[in-house]
């Protein structure tokens, strides 16, 4: 989509025909509504909509584009770049058929693939306690980060992992389009300042810990709250949990004030004052316009670069071939499926070289280097300085300029791309 809008509009494409919509009624609306009221405008509920929410009207810079109430193009504020050109959704409905090379040979190589999948142990174990089934694990190996990244402990993040919302509050499973798992979870909080009225679905493990125990929030109802604001809002819940909690980070510290957040009183655990900064965050407005610049700038503009947990920019996480061909006519192997991976891969990283990312950002922050005494990781920290080098080595990587070399290009069919791209 190029160029931009001088008003609000939706693109509606209807068996492969575009057309510009008016999008001022939708405007301010978050996405849930979004998505509901264009299937209402043309009465049908096959429609799907890609959209955005305030956050990305409003461009927050990790807003994203959200589809289907909660699966999203996360990361890296695509949804900002579309609030930017005023473009409110993009809706499409269809009923042309995807050409198969052998259609039979495919079906019957899926039919054997989904059982071998739904019978596996840990597809099983997903649909029962889904991502979040592994906050148990995580917190005992010391994978769980809470309070800013500074710590890995938390005995009561029990309270919300994937067994107990299993035991508590599931109610049903939900899955992406073709997948026989269904790990995503249905849940009913039927009690407390943030009970539901009907079933909704519940957070990932991202979310989870992102607007939980990196808060030092343990409630599963007010993260379950939270989860459905993040995604209306359209906002990276990881980047946004991360952004929030460093400001939480910082008001511990003394670094900021109650007078610096516009009367918050940014406390750990608090989770009224949890849900009114990702409000501002989402508005783009108050505290909440420095919040949504990210981490990375946050530490810039209060004169702690190592304290942002990111690299080059983007927060943390929270940490069959045969198909193939039936599907597409080609004559793939596991050896040309690994190197078109790696051909993805190094492309990806010539364009941010291109894009001015030097050996100098493939650094962690200095907060993430600190030893944590407590836990699964024992004071451990990564050796960077010997495994860099090594890492570069591994993937052919100049020591100076970053960039893939051209040997490595043109191993991988993309000499010409290397020429294009200055690599020697």
């Amino acid at each position: 989509v190029k160029g931009k809008s001088d008003k609000p509009v939706y693109l509606y494409i209807k068996d492969g025909k575009p057309e510009l919509k008016d999008a001022a009624g939708l405007w301010g609306k978050d996405t849930h509504e979004t998505q509901a009221a264009i299937r209402k405008e043309y009465d049908d509920q096959r429609i799907r909509v890609a959209c955005i929410g305030q956050a990305g009207e409003n461009q927050v810079l990790f807003a994203n584009i959200m589809t289907q109430d909660g699966h999203c193009a996360g990361r890296a504020g695509m949804g900002c770049v579309m609030g930017s050109k005023k473009l409110k959704a993009i809706a499409v409905r269809g009923k042309a058929k995807i050409p198969m090379h052998d259609p039979e040979k495919f079906r019957e190589i899926a039919r054997a693939a989904m059982e071998e999948v739904k019978t596996g142990f840990i597809s099983q174990v997903m649909r029962d306690t889904g991502t979040c089934g592994w906050v148990d694990s995580g917190i005992s190996y010391g994978d769980t980060p809470t309070k800013y990244y500074t710590t890995v402990t938390m005995p009561e993040a029990t309270e919300i992992s994937g067994v107990s919302q299993n035991e508590k509050y599931q109610v049903g499973n939900t899955a992406c389009f073709g997948c026989p798992i269904g790990c995503r979870k249905v849940l009913h909080v039927k009690e407390g300042p943030f009970k539901t009225e009907e079933p909704i679905e519940g957070p990932e493990y991202e979310t989870l810990i992102a607007w939980g125990p990196l808060l030092m929030i343990a409630d599963m109802g007010a993260i379950n709250h939270m989860n459905t604001l993040v995604n209306g809002f359209g906002m990276d819940s990881i980047s946004s949990g991360a952004s929030a909690a460093y400001a939480f980070y910082l008001y511990e510290k003394g670094v900021i004030t109650s007078k610096d957040t516009g009367g918050l009183e940014l406390k750990w655990g608090d989770i009224d004052a949890a849900i009114k900064l990702m409000n501002l965050i989402a508005k783009n407005e108050g505290f909440g316009k420095i919040v949504q610049e990210g981490t990375k700038r946050m530490a810039a503009r209060y004169g702690r670069p190592g304290e942002a947990m990111q690299c080059k920019g983007l927060e943390f996480p929270m940490h069959d071939i045969d198909m193939i061909n039936a599907s597409t006519g080609w004559n793939m192997d596991m050896d040309s499926i690994l190197k078109a991976g790696e051909r993805n891969f190094q492309l990806m990283r010539a364009m941010t070289c291109k894009l001015g990312v030097t050996p100098e950002d493939d650094k962690l922050p200095e907060i993430a280097l600190r030893p944590i005494p407590d836990g699964g990781q024992e004071g451990n920290v990564p050796n960077m300085a010997k495994m860099m080098p090594e890492y570069y080595t591994i993937r052919d990587w100049d020591n100076v300029s970053g960039k893939p070399t051209k040997t490595r290009m043109e191993s991988l069919g993309m000499g010409e791309l290397a020429a294009t791209m200055h690599i020697s």
